[in-house]
């Protein structure tokens, strides 16, 4: 974890001493940016640094990352915040859905070599004792083309962009003015087949 490490008194630690961390936040987006409109997530998270630039505790990164690797990025965080493409067909393009673990059971599956969903990656983390966020929220944009070459984003999404950037900031300030919920029940689902 790279967050701040501080303690009360002076001195060399010695056993027993109080140690105080301050947990961080991650936003993280998700995407590749080589298939238009699935960079959304990455191109949300370059927006998203320059507009949370000196907000203590939050950390803003990008990744094209998924599976074991994913999981590896999340630890050592309160909270984690994904921003990704999504593309369901039931809402128009730049919809912004809010979905939490529980949200999403079994049915956030992200093609990659390990084939894991969202919640079993933060499960499996735990099992492994690793240090998980007990927050994990998703902020996925309805997008249209995620099966094409190119960089950049679609006509559609381009003209919506500042829309969806003051969502995005929206729904990451309100996450960030709540504390995470302490350790709840286990997310259900099955891994994707």
């Amino acid at each position: 974890m790279e967050g701040q490490i501080s303690r009360r008194g002076s001195g060399p630690l010695a056993e027993g001493d109080a140690v105080v961390v301050e947990r961080k936040v991650l936003i993280l987006g998700l995407g590749n940016t080589l298939l238009s409109d699935d960079g959304i997530g990455i191109y949300a998270a370059r927006e998203l640094k320059e507009r949370l630039r000196g907000t203590k505790g939050v950390e803003v990164d990008e990744t094209e990352a998924w599976g074991l690797s994913l999981l590896e990025k999340m630890v050592g965080y309160e909270q984690v915040v994904i921003v990704d493409a999504v593309k369901t067909g039931g809402a128009r393009p730049g919809t912004v859905y809010r979905l939490s673990l529980e949200d999403l059971g079994g049915s956030y599956c992200h093609p990659s070599s390990h084939k894991a969903n969202l919640p079993y990656l933060v499960e499996l983390g735990k099992a492994a004792g690793l240090d998980v966020p007990r927050r994990v929220t998703l902020l996925a944009v309805e997008v249209e083309v995620v099966d094409r070459f190119g960089e950049g984003l679609s006509p559609g999404l381009r003209g919506k962009w500042a829309d969806i950037v003051a969502e995005l900031l929206a729904q990451v300030t309100s996450l960030l003015a709540t504390s995470p919920p302490g350790p709840g029940g286990q997310p259900g689902g099955d891994t994707c087949p």
